[in-house]
């Protein structure tokens, strides 16, 4: 009898310590000093506006959601209203990280610890239509 009493007290114990555990698991998110903050639109086609300027994205782009997790470019495409971000670009000025802010990061921002924002490079000359010459010259 005392056997039983003992291992439904450690089972019960084992319980309530994971249940306490779990709740206690709270996402901390680091988010480099040097991420500069701005409201992203949608994204149209390779390209997405970051607070008046427009950014190509990067080939390995990783946005992150508010719960912390992947985001695809594409569930971006159709936003109603814009996204305050922070933001990385790299070496090229391409768009190449990006954390969607919660409430409580919009809230913690403190304006003058924030990094200026980074200018995108150049983007390339615009394609020639199909069907059209590549060059000005003619024969």
């Amino acid at each position: 009898m005392n056997f039983r009493r003992f291992s439904r007290l450690v089972c019960l114990l084992a319980l309530l310590g994971a249940a306490g555990v779990c709740r206690a698991q709270v996402i901390v998110r680091v988010i480099p000093p040097q991420a500069a903050y701005g409201e992203m639109g949608a994204i149209d086609g390779n390209q997405v506006v970051i607070s008046k300027y427009t950014y190509r994205l990067a080939p390995g782009l990783l946005i992150r959601g508010r719960d912390n997790l992947l985001v695809f470019p594409q569930a971006l495409r159709d936003l109603a209203s814009p996204l305050k971000v922070r933001y990385l670009v790299d070496m090229n000025g391409d768009l190449f990280r990006v954390w969607i802010l919660t409430a409580d990061e919009i809230a913690a921002l403190n304006p003058k610890l924030l990094p200026p924002h980074p200018l995108p490079q150049p983007s390339a000359p615009a394609m020639v239509a199909p069907g059209q010459p590549t060059s000005s010259y003619s024969n």
